[in-house]
């Protein structure tokens, strides 16, 4: 067995169930593996797979049909479980949802993940993505807290701006019963927005009169966007400007323009 498999079956030893991103997990002689908000749900509502390389498909599309290039995002699609696992098959079938996700763990509760900085990853990009090395610090933290946040990756970023300039991106505390998805470097969709973030920051600023009013009807459609009232778009589609991490990052860049108010995190905590 491979020493990241045999320490993550020790991990689960003891525990009932546990999950991993959005995977439900239960434990016992044979393994059976849902979405975390289905863990409850009759047997009889969920669509049963045997094999755990149905996996595979599960998490390529989500419930309305989209495709999924973040496999890391929290949109898994849900109504099916997969059961009558072996370990290696229940591992297999995770490797699918997640891949990598039990080796980085691994790797990294040993201290031996190897982590690359932004500044480093963005230096061997060549083409277009060669851009990416014009952000600064404050927008690299931008661009990460607009797409590290659990509302679009359930990852947890081990990389910083550079060597001695940290990225400082908060991830709330998980219970001892869910496994961490540790991130070493930035992933291929943060770059896109990175190299879209460079585009945004060269634009000539215009001069524009707007009141008070006005300031507050843009600050409350964009919060109204993030917190759910209007269709996602598709991932990575940055050059659409109503696309969430669009609208985050213009938010985060203008924060003092459209502070956050008490109705608006009220929005998103029901949402």
């Amino acid at each position: 067995m491979h020493p990241a498999h045999r320490a993550f079956e020790t991990w689960l030893r003891g525990k009932e169930s546990a999950v991993i991103g959005q995977v439900w997990i239960e434990t016992g002689e044979r393994y059976e593996l849902r979405h975390e908000a289905d863990r409850s749900r009759s047997p009889r509502a969920l669509v049963t797979h045997r094999d755990p390389f149905a996996a595979r498909t599960l998490a390529t599309f989500t419930d309305d049909g989209k495709y999924r290039p973040l496999r890391s995002a929290p949109n898994l699609r849900r109504g099916w479980r997969i059961v009558g696992l072996d370990f290696p098959k229940a591992v297999a079938a995770l490797d699918c949802f997640y891949p990598g996700a039990v080796a980085h763990w691994h790797a990294w509760k040993r201290g031996k993940l190897a982590v690359t900085s932004y500044r480093s990853c963005a230096a061997r990009q060549t083409g277009m993505y060669r851009i990416t090395t014009k952000l600064g610090a404050d927008e690299v933290r931008r661009v990460a807290a607009c797409c590290c946040s659990d509302g679009e990756c359930l990852k947890v970023p081990l990389w910083d701006v550079e060597e001695r300039t940290k990225l400082a991106t908060e991830k709330p505390s998980r219970p001892a019963s869910t496994l961490a998805i540790p991130c070493p470097e930035p992933c291929s969709l943060l770059l896109s927005f990175a190299r879209k973030a460079v585009r945004l920051e060269q634009e000539e600023p215009m001069n524009v009169k707007l009141t008070k009013s006005d300031l507050e009807l843009i600050g409350g459609v964009l919060r109204g966007v993030l917190a759910g009232g209007a269709g996602r778009f598709r991932e990575g589609d940055y050059n659409d400007p109503r696309h969430r991490q669009r609208i985050e990052y213009f938010l985060r860049k203008y924060e003092k323009l459209f502070p956050k108010r008490e109705a608006d995190e009220e929005n998103q905590d029901e949402n």
